[in-house]
């Protein structure tokens, strides 16, 4: 079964990421009600980033924006844990579990990762990925931005075949784009 999950190959990165292409998904994801747009950034600078917990546990906070009914269901799943003076983080298994029950909420989920390439355990992260493209083929979409990598290819490949190739002058482009607006609309820089 082919699954919804676009893999956009980004050549050529730097520091303002890919804002144009992130908005243009967006956009083509009109949320409502029953509809949620997830967003997650893999930041090389930032280790915190770099977990599958960290990872899941901002998408579920993200859900729990989106709907008072997936909101209580995180707050009992985080209340169910306070019987330990110790606080301790939920495990992957646990929030992938969380997750799945805070999904049947929303009729479409659309999850863009960004910069997957930057996350040292990829394993774990794309093994997520997969198992929530699993969950509903139709209403969990993903975008996952990143740069080539071949552990990426061979995870993705087996989920859905859509990959788009963006090209070095695009992303410039886009980079190009970002700045101008920037300094146009910073306060120091405005004429």
């Amino acid at each position: 079964m082919v699954r919804f999950l676009v893999v956009l190959w980004v050549l050529h990165f730097s520091d303002f990421r890919s804002t144009r292409i992130i908005e243009d998904i967006a956009l083509s994801s009109q949320a409502d009600n029953s509809s949620a747009l997830l967003f997650f950034y893999f930041d090389f600078a930032d280790a915190s980033t770099h977990t599958q917990e960290s990872y899941l546990g901002s998408l579920a906070l993200q859900l729990a924006k989106e709907s008072s009914k997936a909101l209580q269901i995180l707050q009992k799943f985080y209340s169910s844990r306070k019987w330990s003076f110790l606080p301790v983080a939920p495990r992957g298994e646990a929030l992938l579990l969380v997750l799945k029950d805070m999904a049947r909420r929303f009729l479409q989920i659309h999850i863009i990762v960004d910069a997957l390439d930057e996350c040292p355990n990829l394993e774990l992260v794309l093994a997520s990925i997969r198992l929530m493209s699993e969950w509903s083929s139709k209403s969990i979409k993903f975008s996952i931005l990143s740069r080539r990598e071949r552990v990426i290819e061979q995870h993705t490949d087996e989920i859905s075949p859509y990959r788009i190739q963006c090209k070095r002058e695009i992303v410039d482009a886009d980079i190009s784009l970002y700045v101008q607006n920037q300094l146009h609309t910073t306060l120091p820089f405005k004429r």
